[in-house]
């Protein structure tokens, strides 16, 4: 017996680099802080950096995409392949505009390329960043994802992603 991947490819940012326009950010100011990100192209992907400050009750920064509802449903995770800067970074999926998100965390390993699998099951469901008892991420009609950096984390930040793909472990036998 033996184990496989099968993966689907949602964004490969060093081979489209159009890809990137589609991610917007979304910072603390939504709430009155004053933290700046920022998201372009990148020589090897896409880049989020930019400063999370503590003022006014700040302390976020984020990129998200929205999606047409996408389904998910046949794959168990999500891949990402990033480089960052040995902070903590979230990655969150929405399967609507409603407050929750399914959330999973990640430690990067300063300017290490690596590759994080956050499976399905494994997500945290939030409401404003804060846990809660709910409902799980309805894998069949995603709506958008994005990555954050919060949690007090004050300071510069700076994540490169290459690639973001769904997997599929797969047992053969």
């Amino acid at each position: 017996m033996s184990d496989a991947t099968a993966t689907a490819t949602l964004f490969d940012f060093g081979r489209a680099r159009d890809a990137a326009a589609a991610w917007f950010v979304v910072d603390d100011g939504v709430m009155g802080g004053i933290s700046q990100g920022t998201v372009q192209a990148a020589p090897e992907g896409l880049l989020f950096s930019g400063v999370v400050r503590p003022e006014n009750n700040g302390g976020f920064s984020s990129i998200q995409v929205r999606l047409h509802p996408a389904d998910f449903s046949l794959y168990s995770g999500i891949a990402l392949r990033v480089r960052g800067d040995g902070r903590r970074y979230g990655f969150y999926l929405r399967d609507d505009f409603s407050p929750l998100m399914h959330q999973g965390d990640f430690t990067t390993q300063a300017g290490t390329w690596q590759t994080v699998r956050l499976p399905f099951d494994s997500l945290r469901t939030l409401r404003y960043g804060m846990p809660v008892r709910a409902r799980p991420l309805d894998r069949r009609h995603v709506v958008s994802m994005s990555f954050i950096i919060g949690d007090q984390q004050f300071g510069s930040f700076a994540l490169e992603i290459a690639l973001v793909q769904l997997y599929q472990e797969i047992r053969l036998v």
